[in-house]
């Protein structure tokens, strides 16, 4: 346990760390290619929003080793909702 007092955390950016497990990324870009993407469409239209995301991949394979690479080419993410947000979208209160 941290003996660091509120805020517990703090932004995480080039000169203080790498991204790790657990980490969260606030309005992070997430884009969604359309199911007919064609490899060979110079301009394909994908829509994108904004959404908190959360780190699930392990901090020893996200971070980049000295040759420049990682153990991952890509990182998991899962969304991140506060309670409220999970309880709405899930209408708890109305499936016991």
């Amino acid at each position: 346990m941290r003996d660091s007092p509120y805020p517990w955390y703090q932004r995480i950016d080039k000169s203080n760390g790498a991204i790790e497990q657990g980490h969260i990324l606030q309005d992070c870009p997430v884009f969604f290619p359309p199911d007919t993407l064609r490899i060979d469409d110079p301009a394909p239209t994908v829509n994108w929003k904004t959404l908190n995301l959360i780190v699930m991949s392990q901090s020893c394979d996200v971070q980049v080793k000295k040759d420049g690479t990682a153990t991952l080419k890509h990182v998991m993410l899962c969304p991140l909702y506060r309670a409220a947000e999970f309880e709405k979208k899930l209408d708890l209160k109305n499936n016991p």
